[in-house]
This record gives C-alpha cells, structure tokens and sequence, in this order.
C-alpha cells in the first residue's frame, strides 16, 4: 500500500517575517526597523504638518528598496500632482497604478481587488477624509440636479444627513473583512488623515477622523502638528525655506510608543521632510547632541555628540566626538549624523529590553546589537574643529532653539 503523502509545511523565515520599508524619520526606524507589511498606517493631523508627504517619502523609500514592488494611489478623483511626484518624492510615474474612489465603499472595494498579491505592495488612500459614504454622495448628486426653488432647498438640506453616523459603521464592516485578507500579504496600506477637535469635557484636544472604528484596528498610528507653527523665509528670496513640524507615535503593535519628536520640512526642496536635518534635532532634544566649550576658541561654543557631562564637571574631550560651530554644516553630514544615530541607538538597546530582543531575535542583528553596545566600532572619536566663525551661525543658533522648544541661549561659560 502507496504512503499517504503529506502536505508540505509552508514556514516563514526570519527574514520574510521581518521585512520592513523605512520611513523618512529615523528615530522611527531606529526603534522599529521600518514599517512592518501586513500592517494599516494612519498619519494623522492638520494641513501642512507633514502627514502626507510622510507617507509619500516612506512611497519612495519602498520603491527603491523593493524594485519588483507595486504602488497603488488611491484618489477621490483618480488625479495626482505629477510635478510632486517626480521632482519632490522622487516616484516614478511609470509605478503609480492610480486608482479612482469617489466613496468609502468604492475605495474598499478597490483595496479588497489589490490585496491578493505576492508582490510587495503599498496601498496609499489620499485621503479618506474626503471620501463620502455612497449614500451621501448620491444625495449630493440628487442636491445638484433638482430644480430651482423650495426643491433645492429641501434637497440641499438633507444633502448629508447621516453621513457622519454611516462613517463609522461602513468601515467597520470593510475593514473586518479587509484585515483577515492582508494577514500574512506583503501589503501595507497608509490612510493620511484629517484632525478634528475633541469636545470631550474630561479629556479635549485633537482626534484623528473616523473613530474608534479605525483606531482599533491600526498597527501604527502617526500624529503631526506644528508646535513652533511660523514658516521660515529665506531672507534673500522672500520664499518659504522651512517649517520644524512635530511627530509622535499614538498607537503601535510592534514597537514602543513615543512622544514628539521634531520632523525639518524643507519647503525650498517641495516641501519634503529632511531625514538627518529631524534626526539632528532629535538628538539635541535627547540631549545626544550638545554644547561644550569650542576646544580651538575658549570663547566659543561648539556641539558635540556623546554623554553629556554632568553640570559642573570637567569636560573630556577624549570622549566626545566635537563636531564644530557650524550647526548648517552639522545636520547636513551624512557621516556626522551616522555617529549620532549611532549614539542614539546605544541608549535605545541600553535602555529597551524589548527592542534589543527585536533586533537580535526577529531581525537576525545580534551582532549589530553587540557591536553597538560594546563601541567595537568607535563612535566618540575626536575630530579637529576649524577656527572659522561661519558667517550664518548665528541664524542657525536662532532656528535651533526655536526648533527644539525655544530653549534658552546658553552663556559662553562651559556647564
């Protein structure tokens, strides 16, 4: 008698299990690895603070890190900035599948016909705040089309009525479904997503839209607003150079949450987020980057990145990197800002049992983890600091402060 044949066990490896796409905030990364597939993202908050073009960049990084990946838009009106795309993002025309959803029900049935794929794909929904229920869209439609007179009155009057309250239920019931699709499915989906105000007499603020019936759901759930809203202008053209927006993990299924963080949009480049100008700021808010006396000018002030001395001890410049007086030149350099990430990883590791478990059981880095903790590759190393007094410092000392919190100047003596 033939032997019965058994199914062959499908396993996952570490590395399929773990595949992450990484976001244009390296703090993120650094503490989750990239954003998980399998996942639902919302970026959340007001206009202008960097929601979308966060997810857009996070877009970016997914096509180049993944060529065989597919990008599906989704619009109100199946139309999107072509400029933007490829000049600010990056995002080559050719891969964006553009996809029209002029309602809620109509979106989800487009997700629901994207999801069974083995290709690595991104689903990205600008926006579904402005997506209405069917229902409300074809009373709007009904609104437009009837008659002059006390019959478009009455027809406008009810053109919404009950939109709001259809919201929540019909993603609820989408959503269900939708999850149990993309389990284990090398898709994530971004939803941008509106803020409104809470009247919430114990507890007021800012929600995102939809309710509890979207947030229950979500991996990861990313809030953005302007804590120092004014734009800075570029004293020579008159245009808009760049605006210091805020960040802060609400919600997430596979990381720590975290409080805000500072995020640099550059609006002289499109108005796209700065990775190592946000991280730069991170680290002097953590108090990675710091000041000490300028070892060339006594006078001075320069950063220097590593462990802050206590207030009133002896600086020892053996064990800081000195990265100058020139905080333009410092955010901008890629091999300064990989010492500072560096740093900041350290205290992450030292700090967080879990995360370093994440890093060295799910992600296979267990000698990225030893290396990083035990300095094998030195991170604080001296480096020489030119005498030049750029001749901007003193504006970048001014968007430094007002960038981390409006901190206070500090005086010339050393702490």
């Amino acid at each position: 008698m033939a032997k019965k044949k058994q199914a062959k066990k499908q396993t996952r490896t570490a590395t399929d299990a773990t595949r992450t796409v990484q976001t244009p905030c390296k703090y993120f990364n650094m503490i989750s690895g990239g954003l998980r597939f399998s996942t639902l993202v919302e970026a959340w908050g007001a206009n202008q603070t960097g929601k979308s073009t966060f997810c857009y960049q996070t877009v970016s990084n997914f096509l180049e890190e993944y060529p065989d990946g597919e990008f599906k838009l989704l619009t109100p009106e199946g139309k999107v900035d072509e400029m933007r795309m490829k000049y600010a993002f990056g995002i080559p025309l050719a891969r964006i599948d553009l996809i029209s959803a002029p309602t809620l029900e109509d979106g989800f049935y487009e997700i629901g016909k994207k999801l069974d794929t083995k290709k690595p794909t991104i689903i990205l929904w600008d926006t579904i705040s402005a997506a209405p229920t069917r229902s409300s869209f074809e009373s709007q439609d009904k609104a437009t089309s009837a008659p002059t007179g006390d019959g478009a009155e009455k027809s406008k009057m009810t053109m919404f009525a009950g939109g709001r309250t259809d919201r929540p239920r019909v993603i609820k019931h989408y959503l269900r479904n939708l999850l149990s699709m993309m389990y284990e499915q090398p898709v994530i989906i971004m939803i941008p997503n509106q803020v409104f105000a809470s009247m919430d007499m114990y507890n007021p603020g800012e929600q995102s839209g939809e309710g509890s019936a979207l947030k229950h759901d979500l991996h990861y759930s990313f809030h953005f607003k302007t804590k120092n809203s004014e734009i800075t202008y570029d004293e020579k053209t008159g245009l808009a150079d760049h605006t210091i927006s805020e960040m802060e993990l609400t919600k997430s299924k596979y990381c720590p949450k975290f409080e805000w963080k500072p995020v640099y949009i550059d609006n002289a480049n499109g108005g796209v987020i700065d990775p190592l100008k946000s991280l730069a700021l991170t680290a002097f808010r953590l108090g990675v980057i710091f000041k000490v006396k300028d070892p060339n000018d006594g006078r001075k002030k320069a950063f220097a990145v590593g462990d802050e001395p206590a207030e009133g001890d002896e600086v020892d410049y053996n064990k800081l990197t000195v990265l100058g007086r020139d905080w333009g030149a410092i955010q901008s350099d890629e091999v300064l800002m990989e010492k500072v990430e560096r740093q900041i990883m350290k205290r992450i590791l030292e700090k967080n049992f879990i995360i370093k478990m994440i890093y060295m059981e799910e992600y296979g880095k267990a000698d990225y983890v030893k290396e990083i903790l035990s300095d094998k590759k030195e991170v604080v190393k001296k480096v020489e600091v030119t005498s030049g007094e750029p001749a901007s410092t003193e504006k970048q000392e001014t968007d430094l402060e007002i960038a981390v919190g409006n901190l206070k100047q500090e005086a010339d003596e050393p702490r």
